[in-house]
């Protein structure tokens, strides 16, 4: 066998060893991130039997966890869920920022990863037409990737004019599918839709 076939046999078997080493450290990662969410419920629940009157969050008796505000809910999904870098055709958590005059067309704070770190990133998105109610700016927001191009982190000083300029052609893009309640099933472990 000639050094060149061994040279490139050794390279597949290195990227072999690579691509299965990368999916077995993903998968322990989700493991580790699932048993940190099952006992942040755990306590979580014991928390509440404790003390049932948090003001910022409350469960009934339908096993529902509701929540103040968007920004509450966004704290609580920011430790207990996994969260994931932006990828097309996948479902993100968001709130309306800015809405335009036909209320068709908004810009999205959406809960993902950047750069491996839980962070917030905006998203331009238009509505799905199978979503019947209007868009509001604070709606608690699906919103479906359909474009990965630039990830623009969130910053407490966008204002609106200031996103116009920043957003191009190569700003990712979505549709709002759901409008989401403040009621999180904690059977399902999803908000419930708006409808």
């Amino acid at each position: 066998m000639s050094g060149e076939i061994k040279f490139t046999i050794f390279l597949w078997i290195l990227l072999i060893i690579f691509i299965v080493g990368r999916n077995y450290y993903r998968k322990q990662q989700e493991k580790k991130h699932q048993e940190e969410y099952l006992k942040g419920v755990f306590a979580l629940r014991k928390f509440i039997n404790i003390q049932n009157d948090n003001p910022s969050q409350k469960i009934n008796n339908k096993n529902n966890l509701h929540f103040k505000s968007v920004d509450a809910a966004f704290e609580y999904m920011e430790k207990f869920f996994t969260n994931h870098p932006i990828e097309k055709k996948s479902l993100y958590h968001g709130k309306v920022l800015f809405i335009n005059a036909k209320h068709d067309l908004a810009f999205v704070k959406v809960l993902c990863l950047i750069d491996n770190k839980t962070n917030y990133a905006i998203v331009t998105a238009i509505k799905s037409e199978d979503l019947k109610k209007e868009l509001k700016k604070g709606d608690f927001v699906y919103v479906g990737i359909e474009d990965v191009r630039d990830v623009l982190p969130w910053k407490k000083s966008f204002t609106q004019s200031n996103l116009v300029k920043l957003i191009n052609v190569n700003n990712t893009k979505g549709v709002v599918v759901k409008k989401l309640t403040l009621s999180l099933n904690i059977a399902s472990d999803m908000f419930e839709f708006d409808e």
